[in-house]
């Protein structure tokens, strides 16, 4: 009889010790199980919160990243078109920037060239020589396939492009070049691309826009030619400014005759902004047949 109690007892102080282990728990969880589950349903909820934040955040720098590749043709393609391509080293085949015109160019061979001052988050996309000869700015170049397909801004527009990050060799610095899609002041996406048509690689500046053909076969229009205008530079020809960098070369012209008549037009050995005379001597492209 005195063992069976002594086994209740046992059992009794067991059973106590059990519970309060139990609240020791509960009370290790910030006061109660009730309250532990409660804090842990909080913390679950602000977690889905925050990951569906930042699954979002990135959902839409995907859509964004897809949009911008969505423009563009095959890396491989990215070229096709271009004139005497040999002279663009292929950076990015899809870059998507943004910025202000800050001078527009009409060229000879067809093509609308702008400078484009750069947002601050695409500023690392310039090279040496974007400071030393374009003021700074990111030089952009459309096509005479591009006409009809890409309109041509105006200096002080702001505009979002996606093309081919290149940089030119003959000149060391970086351009945008050709461009895949343009949007001017927040309007609609305007496309082109090889699919258009283009120049042979064969030719030069001086025969680039008679020889490039539309996907139709028909003589690229190009965006004719015209004095370039510029905005908060100090003026350019008409504004007693220094004129910008050229972006031509000798390969350019057929003959020295040609080029020497290019090279006066731009002011001749006082100014040679495509540094065509490179001995200064007053005769640019000597190494050409006459």
């Amino acid at each position: 009889m005195r063992r069976r109690r002594l086994l209740s007892a046992v059992a009794v102080v067991a059973a106590v010790a059990s519970v309060g282990a139990l609240a020791g728990r509960g009370g290790s969880r910030g006061g109660g199980s009730t309250g532990g589950k409660s804090r842990t349903r909080a913390q679950r909820n602000r977690s889905v919160v925050h990951g569906a934040r930042k699954q979002g955040g990135r959902s839409l720098h995907r859509r964004r990243a897809l949009t911008a590749s969505a423009a563009c043709p095959p890396a491989g393609h990215a070229l096709d078109g271009v004139y005497h391509p040999e002279r663009l080293r292929l950076i990015d085949p899809c870059r998507a920037v943004q910025g202000r015109v800050a001078i527009v160019r009409h060229e000879q061979d067809g093509d609308l060239h702008f400078d484009l001052a750069l947002d601050r988050p695409y500023r690392s996309m310039l090279a040496a020589a974007n400071y030393s000869q374009q003021s700074g700015d990111l030089v952009v170049e459309l096509m005479p396939r591009d006409h009809g397909h890409l309109p041509a801004p105006s200096v002080g527009d702001r505009v979002a492009l996606v093309g081919a990050f290149v940089d030119d060799a003959d000149h060391a610095w970086n351009e945008l070049h050709p461009v895949w899609q343009l949007r001017i002041d927040g309007g609609s996406a305007r496309r082109s691309g090889p699919r258009f048509g283009g120049s042979p690689r064969a030719a030069r500046s001086y025969n680039a826009i008679s020889t490039c053909l539309t996907a139709a076969g028909r003589t690229c229009l190009g965006y004719g030619a015209s004095p370039f205008s510029r905005a908060g530079r100090g003026g350019g020809p008409s504004g007693g400014g220094p004129a910008p960098a050229g972006d031509k070369d000798c390969s350019d012209f057929a003959t020295q005759r040609a080029a020497q008549r290019y090279f006066l037009s731009k002011g001749g050995p006082a100014r040679d902004p495509d540094r065509l005379d490179a001995d200064h001597d007053g005769i640019a492209c000597e190494s050409l047949p006459r």
